[in-house]
């Protein structure tokens, strides 16, 4: 089942509080750009190349997420 077919499905279902289509899944990455973009820019790295997940913080991102998106539910 691809995505466009589950988010229909679970909006049909009333399971879907907020439709993640068109804008919602580019909001989404600007939240998630710009909150990682503030940690970086307010933190000191060490010198050399890292993955995101190895110096940012996922508690802010999220955090940024609730507060833009209040109906989102984020599950890890």
């Amino acid at each position: 089942q691809d995505i466009g077919d589950r988010i229909s499905a679970e909006a049909e279902a009333g399971e879907l509080r907020r439709p993640l289509v068109l804008g919602g899944l580019a909001l989404m990455t600007a939240i998630i750009a710009a909150e990682m973009a503030r940690q970086m820019l307010t933190t000191e790295l060490a010198h050399g190349v890292h993955h995101s997940h190895q110096v940012i913080p996922l508690e802010p991102v999220i955090a940024a997420l609730q507060r833009e998106l209040p109906d989102l539910t984020v599950s890890i």
